[in-house]
């Protein structure tokens, strides 16, 4: 029979993974008792959240694995794989809401939860 696996991801560009975002992960797998996760962090994970993530059957895959997965089951074809692929949505790497062009003559990517979040990126 089909075996159930609960999966997140993490579009972090600055920050990799810590073992205790693996933790609360692993938490939620237990409360819905699914044995196995899958972890997808696109800047990758530290030594401590991957030693964690093999102790209790989670796989753990930063950008380059997640591209290697695509490749080998051929997923990359499928049209709402290749919707989140193209995707171009910029996130705050604060709080990770999604981020909105602004103009205060130059423009800038202001975070959308302004002004409860008051991060900024250039263009």
């Amino acid at each position: 029979g089909e075996t159930e696996m609960a999966v997140q991801c993490k579009h972090w560009k600055a920050w990799n993974l810590g073992v205790a975002r693996v933790r609360e992960f692993f938490g939620g797998m237990t409360h819905a008792k699914i044995a196995r996760g899958m972890v997808i962090a696109s800047k990758g994970y530290t030594d401590q959240a991957a030693e964690f993530a093999r102790q209790h059957d989670i796989t753990l895959l930063d950008k380059a694995g997640l591209v290697r997965l695509l490749e080998e089951t051929d997923c990359r074809f499928a049209p709402d794989v290749q919707a989140l692929l193209n995707d171009r949505t910029k996130y705050c790497p604060r709080c990770e809401a999604p981020m909105v062009l602004r103009n205060g003559g130059t423009p800038f990517w202001g975070c959308s939860r302004y002004p409860a979040c008051r991060c900024t990126m250039q263009v």
